[in-house]
């Protein structure tokens, strides 16, 4: 029987190896395009719901990852349920934002 450590593994090396495969084969192809210097914009208005996924996006924020990466205007904001989350994306797609 495979323990939870091994599936972990070899689901992740799969994964990490099919992307790497596809990248290779996407990049032979000629589809990709000349990466800007930097990030297309340096605003970005991150919303998250407490305790679901908030951890990853404030610690980002708390070591300067985003900034790091020139997206200097970045903000993280909690949203106080999923439905708010969904309207904030709609309205704030809808506004140009």
């Amino acid at each position: 029987m495979t323990s939870r450590r091994n599936f972990l593994l070899s689901a992740g090396a799969a994964t990490v190896g099919g992307l790497v495969s596809g990248s290779l084969a996407r990049a032979s192809t000629g589809y990709w395009v000349a990466q800007a210097s930097g990030p297309e914009t340096p605003n970005l208005r991150l919303g998250f719901i407490p305790i679901v996924e908030s951890a990853p996006l404030i610690i980002a924020k708390e070591k300067g990852f985003f900034d790091k990466h020139g997206m200097t205007g970045v903000e993280v904001l909690k949203q106080a349920s999923w439905l708010a989350a969904r309207d904030n994306v709609v309205i704030g797609s809808a506004g140009g934002h």
